[in-house]
């Protein structure tokens, strides 16, 4: 098949439906011809062909790197990436005689899959993430109360193909304030969860290569250090357990690393809290394998990619019960979910792994056979199958 991909974070720039959408890309590509527009930032090549995915960066205004930016300077740079992404996607469409035209996220790339399909009739495909139809109660740009925004999210699932979500939690979110105040009933979303590669890590480091204790027990967490992931619940539930051998590693960076290294000085946790960032998948998967279990207080998650890394290391998870990892964590299964700001019951989870060994072993073994359903191949071969429908 001839696909065209569009998406607006495409790696290197951060965000956890651009590295979802990568990896689809990079399966789907071993069969298939895929092309992918997304934005052009400085030091970025215009055009290059990573593994067999040829990218196509398009200029857009506004943004000046690819790190995070908060949500209001992303405006410019959206309203640039539709009409440059629609000019692009109609010369490439004509050129390359598509099967299928594949949007990763709503809003902006949806936008100019519609728009696209529209003029070429090449069908349309649209993948819904967090970031632009969830519920969003806990987002500072409240994308549901703008009528405008409203409307298109509307238009372009109504108007596509197919349409998929990463989980239950989003799509349930978007039949919600998308689709039921315009009547829509009928419209099918499906659920197609992402996968990550199911790499074999050859365990070359030990506590003691981090400076850890052998005896200590890791809780690990790993996201961007926004007030979205809420790290400062985390950091309280470190407050509240009273032992010195049980240790936190956050991995990430944002403009809330600040206010957290603040809070654990303050508290004086800064020989059991440690902040790392800018660390290699290497690096991290180095950290993954000397952990003990994977932990995040976030306010909701679409799904997360990181549950899944987690879980092919036979990590126990403990995190909140809102967001699209109850699709892939069943409570008591292969971890714990917690309701959003329950600190006591966070607490007695992690302490309940830390003294029940034979339960900790039984939840280890769980995950590392039920992240076998969780491979991107599998979650390829699910889009490919949706394509030719």
């Amino acid at each position: 098949m001839k696909i065209l991909v569009i998406c607006h974070e495409f790696p290197p720039l951060v965000g956890g439906g651009g590295k979802v959408a990568y990896l689809v890309s990079k399966e789907l590509s071993r069969e298939n011809q895929v092309d992918v527009i997304t934005p052009y930032y400085p030091k970025l090549k215009r055009n290059e062909k990573i593994g067999n995915i040829e990218i196509f960066r398009v200029k857009v205004f506004g943004r000046v790197n690819v790190e995070f930016q908060p949500h209001r300077l992303f405006i410019i740079p959206f309203l640039s990436f539709i009409f440059v992404g629609i000019l692009k996607g109609i010369f490439l469409s004509i050129k390359n005689k598509y099967d299928v035209i594949h949007s990763h996220f709503v809003i902006p790339s949806g936008l100019i899959g519609m728009i696209v399909s529209f003029l070429t009739k090449i069908p349309h495909v649209t993948t819904l993430y967090e970031a632009d139809v969830f519920d969003p109660r806990f987002q500072c740009l409240v994308t549901y109360k703008s009528i405008f925004i409203k409307c298109a999210i509307y238009f372009v699932i109504k108007f596509s193909k197919k349409v998929t979500s990463i989980s239950s939690y989003i799509a349930e979110a978007t039949k919600k304030f998308y689709l039921s105040p315009f009547g829509e009933k009928n419209k099918q979303i499906s659920v197609i969860n992402p996968g990550i590669d199911l790499v074999k890590f050859d365990r070359k480091k030990e506590k003691a290569d981090f400076r850890f204790n052998h005896n200590d027990f890791i809780l690990i967490s790993i996201g961007r250090l926004v007030k979205r992931k809420n790290f400062g619940d985390l950091i309280e539930v470190m407050r509240q357990i009273n032992n010195e051998n049980i240790k936190l590693v956050i991995i990430g960076n944002g403009p809330e690393y600040s206010i957290l290294k603040e809070k654990v000085e303050k508290l004086g946790l800064q020989e059991r809290i440690f902040f790392l960032n800018n660390l290699s998948d290497e690096e991290k998967y180095e950290y993954l394998s000397v952990s003990n279990v994977f932990v995040s207080t976030t306010l909701h998650e679409g799904f997360g990619l990181v549950y899944l890394e987690a879980m092919n290391f036979g990590l126990p998870i403990v995190t909140t019960n809102e967001g699209g990892q109850t699709d892939l964590i069943t409570d008591g299964e292969n971890g714990f979910l917690v309701s959003v700001g329950d600190i006591k019951n966070f607490v007695e989870k992690i302490m309940l792994l830390y003294n029940n060994k034979d339960l900790y072993e039984k939840i280890k073994l769980n995950n590392l056979e039920k992240i076998k359903s969780f491979s991107i191949k599998a979650t390829a071969e699910k889009y490919i199958k949706l394509f030719k429908e």
